[in-house]
């Protein structure tokens, strides 16, 4: 951090409005306020949450000595079979910038998620179910039974303000957690999953309160950059290829984390007879979803092609705010009832015609998509279908003349619904996360091994995870081609693409840390190559760890376009250096080693000339009076 006079600069500016928020506001509700929920008014959850997450970047990956560069690969949750990735990933982040994020979002939103739930029993310390319960265990104090007693003595301890406080609240963190890392799709990693959850938990009880905290998170998240870098100076530069941002959000992890949280939040609210306004609720939840990225939905098609479905996604935000914001208000009533007393309301009947129709068109739309897209029909209108006839049960007993004594209310309805929501987008999950390594997995024998780790670069390759449970209807691999540094650990359960084919040909070089609790290691990798006149270029890829390079990828000659005496020129990429060959009427004439700059061989009746051009080496061929560009050497982003 660079305590520069401007970091000092924005401490005192916090400072004075601190002291004038405390001498013009009104402390003392404040106080009050805050102390009838909190022990000594303090978020006690919030801070042993902050420090586990903490905790776990500093000591168990490596953030401790290397902040910039943890340990990421290991931590994953690459595959049931994986349990460390299981129980890490939930708690692990890929970069300082992932953790920080994170973390924001925890101190902005677990407070409020704390504060609904409570550190005393009923939510306040002055509330009279907490004097009920104590009355209550008093009662029950002077049985025998050794059931009733631990029953008692666990109720005891979970109505214990501090115990709720430092115990019970992190770990339902640690709960959610490691429900976000089994259920998400992917090998996933990061707390988002719980800072969604306690967005959901929020909005249900404190809507218009989450809203400004989203606003807090921006101002701590500006000022903690501002400490760290007062004064930044930067030019006009490109980026390395990267995924869309989009393509980089977790949106089916962040859904389950937010269902989670609305259903908790929901059972707290049901529980406590409270009932928040419904326009507050659907505004913040539309905010809130809208403004994290809930609508990125998107399909990757394969070497760096990704397709956004960007109108689904924001139409299903907008449903589920309007499906928590009536699950949030709905009347203890039966359904029908409920739905008879609204103004201009539709019948039962008439609500599961339309609901019916809506999952018919919607497993429609994904058979369109599945052939539009060229994905496999059959799985896909299969699961849709499934998942639109789970959906359709309530309707279909809604339009059969079955009829029940005890009908549901309007409370038990939307929850459900949530619920089934939640299982549609968590158990499908299962599936994808049940893999493993099939048989060869190093698609390259020229390839480096560390502690299990073997990393190598290849190009169109297939995916080798594939299910760990042989299923017919499901293919036992992928057909999606991929291009890059590969990294592989069959014991992990790993294989992965660490290094894009075209961030190495912007960036020219890069480094793939592997390793696990406690150690770590590096690989670097370095392409180097010739851009060749009227053809692509002409490449090679090492890697290097420890003292010893490999090179592990060659590509293939590119031949130069110029025609010069009825000659043409090729670069070839060899296993020590790149090479000349010279080509007449497809025929090789003869090859050399590309001269060092400055130098020049002869070939046939070329001269091949190695010198600088415009700051750029440049290979020139030369025959009597004609002088041609054959190549030039690749020059990257970094350089």
């Amino acid at each position: 951090m660079d305590w520069s006079p401007f970091a000092a600069l924005i401490v005192l500016a916090y400072l004075v409005a601190l002291a004038i928020a405390l001498h013009l506001g009104d402390t003392e509700r404040w106080r009050d306020r805050i102390t009838d929920r909190f022990v000594y008014g303090v978020p006690w959850g919030t801070i042993v949450t902050i420090a586990l997450v903490l905790s776990v970047y500093l000591f168990v990956q490596g953030g401790y000595r290397h902040w910039y560069e943890p340990v990421v690969l290991p931590f994953r949750a690459w595959s049931y079979l994986y349990p460390v990735g299981i129980l890490t990933a939930g708690f692990s982040h890929s970069s300082a910038g992932h953790l920080i994020g994170n973390l924001v979002g925890t101190v902005a939103l677990a407070p409020i998620a704390e504060y609904a739930w409570g550190h005393y029993p009923g939510g306040s310390r002055r509330d009279p179910e907490r004097r009920q319960s104590r009355d209550l265990r008093n009662q029950r104090g002077g049985t025998d039974e050794l059931g009733k007693r631990v029953t008692t003595r666990v109720q005891c301890a979970l109505e214990t303000p501090l115990i709720r406080a430092v115990v019970a609240f992190p770990a339902a963190v640690v709960c959610l957690g490691l429900l976000t890392a089994l259920f998400a799709v992917g090998p996933v990693i990061g707390f988002s999953g719980v800072v969604f959850a306690f967005g959901g938990f929020a909005i249900v009880r404190y809507p218009i309160t989450t809203i400004v905290a989203l606003s807090v998170a921006s101002v701590v998240s500006t000022t903690y950059y501002a400490l760290q870098s007062p004064i930044v100076r930067a030019g006009i530069s490109g980026s390395a290829p990267s995924p869309p941002g989009w393509a980089t959000i977790a949106v089916q992890g962040h859904a389950l984390g937010i269902l989670i949280g609305v259903l908790l939040g929901l059972a707290l609210l049901y529980d406590r007879g409270v009932r928040p306004d419904v326009g507050r609720v659907l505004l913040a939840m539309l905010v809130y979803g809208m403004g994290r990225g809930l609508w990125a939905i998107y399909w990757f098609e394969g070497n760096g092609v990704y397709v956004l479905f960007r109108g689904l996604g924001v139409s299903l935000v907008v449903l589920l705010a309007v499906a928590v914001a009536i699950a949030a208000t709905a009347s203890d009533r039966p359904f029908p009832e409920a739905l008879a007393s609204l103004p201009r309301s539709p019948t039962t009947r008439q609500v599961a015609a339309i609901w019916l129709g809506l999952l018919a068109t919607l497993v429609a739309l994904a058979a369109v998509f599945s052939v539009v897209f060229d994905w496999q029909t059959t799985i896909v209108v299969a699961v849709t279908g499934g998942a639109a006839l789970f959906l359709a049960l309530p309707a279909i007993w809604a339009l059969s003349p079955i009829e029940l004594d005890d009908l549901p209310s309007g409370r038990q309805t939307a929850f459900g619904a949530l619920l089934a929501v939640l299982i549609l987008i968590s158990v499908p999950a299962m599936l994808p996360n049940l893999v493993t390594v099939g048989d060869d997995p190093v698609p390259n024998e020229q390839s480096i091994t560390v502690e299990g780790y073997s990393v190598t670069y290849a190009e169109d390759v297939r995916n080798r995870m594939i299910p760990a449970i042989d299923l017919p209807v499901v293919a036992n691999r992928t057909t999606v081609p991929t291009s890059g540094v590969i990294v592989v650990n069959e014991d992990r359960h790993i294989w992965t693409t660490a290094l894009s084919k075209q961030y190495l040909a912007s960036e020219g070089s890069g480094s793939i840390t592997v390793g696990g609790v406690g150690w770590r290691e590096t690989v670097d990798v370095e392409r180097s190559g010739w851009s060749v006149t009227g053809n692509d270029s002409a490449y090679a890829v090492d890697l290097a760890h420890d003292g010893d390079t490999v090179r592990t990828f060659t590509s293939s000659p590119a031949v130069g376009s110029p025609v010069i005496e009825g000659h043409r020129v090729a670069v070839v990429p060899g296993e020590n250096r790149f090479r000349l060959q010279v080509y007449e009427d497809g025929e090789i004439v003869g090859d050399a080693k590309i001269p060092t700059v400055g130098s020049e061989t002869v070939i046939g009746p070329l001269t091949l000339r190695t010198a600088r051009v415009d700051d750029r080496v440049t290979i020139i061929a030369t025959a009597d009076e004609t002088r041609v560009p054959i190549a030039q050497h690749e020059t990257y982003r970094t350089d």
